[in-house]
């Protein structure tokens, strides 16, 4: 019996969750609900913005977006807006 040696592949989520756990910190916000997401290799940023239509300025965009998803610049911008919200909301209590 055959052997599976190949590698799982890892979702947009996941690679969006590692963008932000080791680029999190170079993710910034720039007007009302767009962030300016750093590339994995570092070598590009993308503009990600987080509506009523979210769009990012990558190339896999478009091909996620024609499946149903996010690219990982949009999960990365996300969990970074989500964390600014919480701090908003402890600050305010």
């Amino acid at each position: 019996m055959a052997v599976d040696t190949t590698i799982p592949k890892t979702t947009r989520l996941q690679r969006g969750t590692r963008l932000f756990q080791e680029r999190g910190h170079e993710i910034t916000r720039t007007t009302g609900g767009t962030y300016r997401v750093p590339s994995c290799s570092g070598e590009a940023s993308y503009h990600v913005y987080l509506g009523e239509v979210t769009c990012c300025s990558c190339p896999d965009h478009r091909r996620a977006k024609a499946s149903g998803e996010f690219c990982k610049h949009v999960h990365a911008a996300a969990i970074v807006a989500a964390k600014r919200r919480a701090a908003r909301r402890r600050d305010a209590s």
